[in-house]
């Protein structure tokens, strides 16, 4: 049983290739090129979201090193959690 089940998500797998790779053999040189610009954009876009959130997390009065050893963020802001 689990035998069959893995042949059948291996052939699953290999067709579901082999059709990515039909419909990327059909595609223009330009189509390509716009698909790479995209995920170069996205990419950027992500390290941009990701610095941004470095950033503000840098800058957060909860660091560890706020606080004195004795002290933890639930002492000095008990309400919020």
């Amino acid at each position: 049983m689990l035998a069959q089940i893995t042949i059948e998500q291996a052939i699953s797998f290999y067709d579901t290739f082999l059709e990515c790779q039909s419909k990327y053999q059909e595609e223009t040189i330009e189509q390509r090129l716009a698909e790479k610009a995209w995920v170069e954009h996205q990419r950027k876009s992500l390290v941009q979201v990701e610095r941004g959130v470095k950033l503000i997390l840098d800058d957060h009065p909860f660091k560890p090193e706020y606080f004195s050893p004795q002290e933890s963020p639930a002492q000095v802001a008990p309400n919020l959690k």
